[in-house]
């Protein structure tokens, strides 16, 4: 069920729902992939908007990034 939801304001930083509520952070700039958190948590932080782009490019690039859990 991997969505991209959100996209951090002029960044390669990405917000994917992974279950109803929870989401984590992919940062292709720092090259990690965050662990799961409240979505509305993350989101209320600030700095978000929309994805409107490609998911699958971005879901495809996801094994490039070390994994933070």
């Amino acid at each position: 069920m991997p969505k991209v939801i959100a996209q951090r304001s002029n960044s390669d930083i990405f917000l994917i729902q992974t279950s109803e509520d929870k989401g984590r952070i992919a940062d292709f700039e720092e090259g990690k992939y965050w662990p799961e958190f409240n979505v509305q948590s993350i989101i209320a932080r600030g700095y978000w908007k929309e994805y409107i782009g490609s998911e699958t490019d971005v879901l495809d690039r996801l094994s490039q990034l070390k994994d933070e859990q």
